[in-house]
């Protein structure tokens, strides 16, 4: 305990782990105390869907403000420090945002390929067809969700607490966007989790001065991947039973948010200043929320 005490990287990685544990299970949570008042869940009601994810993103961003408190108070400073501090902002976080549209371009045309290639039929992802079934059965909630509360949270735990656990440049940008990108593609708690604590200890040998950090971090990577395997042996009986149950529309959507989970990092590491992905989160979800609205 008092090595934790006095290692503040390792306060940093407990912290994350236990907030992306909530992240993961709040939603238990809240469906527990609603069982309590005698409101019952069903798969089919999408209004009490869309209410359940506003509490828990609720729940989690009063908890992320909370952990970020300091440096959401300084990077606001940053923006509001030059008179025309607020300008640039949203100067940048229009470039951003058509970057980010040429990147989704980009990445479209990638899937598309490889679809054609492997014979795969395109079709919408079961995440993103439910999303839409929400979105016009309760659309000022999910509106509110997707717009606000949505990249609030994502940003502040994907970007500006994996920045804190992981302080190599670098490894954050590339364990961001495969953060965001797996929890897209298959939401595997334990490969979430063995990605985080492998890059932890990466970034760790990258920063040392030993002479075999690049085979110490290969090894780690390694060891990781195989204790991945043998747990998915033990839960799904066999690694390539659980690969087969991934979506295959799924996994090429992740080069898509892949892609922008290592941009939205990248910005963040380049900026020092969480808003700058936050507003362009936002500006994303509302055009995507509102087009969806008009189809």
């Amino acid at each position: 305990m008092k090595f934790i005490k006095e290692n503040k990287d390792i306060k940093e990685l407990i912290k994350f782990l236990l907030l992306i544990t909530l992240f993961f299970y709040c939603k238990y949570i809240v469906l527990t105390i609603l069982n309590l008042f005698g409101i019952v869940y069903t798969q089919d009601d999408y209004f009490l869907a869309s209410v359940i994810d506003v509490i828990q993103s609720i729940i989690l961003i009063v908890i992320l403000v909370i952990v970020h408190r300091k440096t959401l108070k300084e990077d606001f400073k940053k923006l509001i420090k030059n008179k025309n501090g607020l300008l640039k902002f949203f100067g940048y976080i229009v470039i951003g945002y058509i970057i980010l549209i040429n990147i989704e371009i980009v990445c479209s045309i990638i899937e598309r390929l490889i679809a054609f290639i492997f014979s795969i039929n395109m079709e919408i992802s079961n995440n993103q067809e439910l999303v839409e079934t929400i979105i016009h059965s309760s659309p000022i909630i999910m509106v509110i969700s997707a717009c606000l509360l949505a990249p609030l949270e994502e940003e502040l735990l994907f970007r500006g607490s994996i920045r804190k656990t992981i302080k190599n440049k670098g490894v954050f940008i590339a364990v961001s966007g495969l953060f965001f990108g797996l929890l897209h593609i298959t939401g595997n708690y334990i490969l979430l989790i063995l990605l985080i604590i492998s890059a932890f200890i990466i970034s760790k040998i990258i920063s040392s001065n030993n002479k075999n950090k690049i085979w110490l971090s290969v090894i780690t990577a390694v060891i990781s991947i195989a204790i991945f395997i043998v747990s998915m042996i033990i839960v799904k009986g066999s690694i390539i039973t659980y690969i087969y149950s991934i979506d295959p529309n799924e996994l090429l959507n992740g080069i898509t948010y892949i892609s922008l989970g290592c941009y939205f990092a990248a910005i963040y590491a380049y900026t020092d200043n969480i808003y700058y992905t936050i507003g362009i989160h936002m500006i994303t979800n509302t055009v995507a929320s509102l087009l969806l609205l008009l189809k």
